[in-house]
């Protein structure tokens, strides 16, 4: 996961100078919630087996690339451009902490999310 952001980080610098800060963060979580959707119904989706895990993992693997290709790198950037020049300091420095708990936030729920649990079956 490590070096799926890494790579979606240098990538990044390259996108953004091309496309611009905007469609790149539009489009980014666009994608972003496109993966999440197809996580909870690959979660909701009755299967025989581990291939809803398997899938679970494949679409976390592929939204932190995604992440670090669009959204991760511009958050900073978008936050020190909308305020205005004496709230600069504390947005950004407010945004990184909140950007930073959700991230602690999200890695301690992740495995919990990819646990494999059998299901009763109705039927």
């Amino acid at each position: 996961m490590g070096a799926l952001g890494i790579v979606g980080n240098t990538l990044s610098w390259f996108l953004i100078n091309s496309v611009g800060r905007q469609p790149t963060f539009l489009w980014g979580t666009c994608g972003l919630l496109l993966l999440l959707l197809l996580v909870g119904i690959l979660d909701v989706a009755l299967s025989k087996g581990h291939g809803n895990v398997w899938g679970q993992s494949v679409c976390i693997a592929i939204f932190n690339c995604v992440y670090f290709f669009s959204v991760g790198p511009i958050a900073c950037a978008l936050c020190a451009e909308i305020s205005s020049s004496r709230l600069r300091s504390r947005a950004v420095g407010l945004g990184i902490v909140v950007q930073n708990l959700f991230g602690v936030l999200l890695l301690t729920v992740i495995p919990y999310m990819l646990k494999y649990e059998p299901r009763c079956s109705l039927f």
